[in-house]
């Protein structure tokens, strides 16, 4: 098993399962051939939270909200007659960037 892959929510109830019917964390570690301690850090959290999935990865926050996309198809709505530069220097003023510009429009 590689290091860095996270376990799906079976394996985890597996361990979860076989903690229950009496198996003690070496014998689980040894039957899925998952690490010991990542064993532990499963049987843990189950005690703790009654939870047996992973916690959710934050991630990168997106760059435009609703709003902003909303307000980008407004300026270019508004005045269809304007050029490319007028409408990333508008952006621009929006504090975001003109490859930002160029990607929302394709996409929208």
């Amino acid at each position: 098993m590689t290091k860095t892959r996270e376990l799906t929510p079976f394996e985890r109830g597996e361990i979860v399962g076989l903690y229950k019917g009496s198996h003690n964390i070496t014998n689980i570690s040894k039957t899925l051939d998952i690490p010991r301690s990542t064993v532990n850090d499963v049987i843990v959290k189950w005690k703790k939270d009654g939870l047996t999935s992973s916690s959710p990865r934050p991630g990168r926050p997106p760059i435009m909200n609703d709003r902003d996309q909303w307000h980008l198809n407004r300026l270019i709505r508004d005045d269809r007659q304007q050029s490319v530069e007028d409408l990333t220097k508008k952006f621009k003023e929006m504090g975001l960037k003109s490859e930002t510009f160029c990607f929302r429009t394709k996409s929208s």
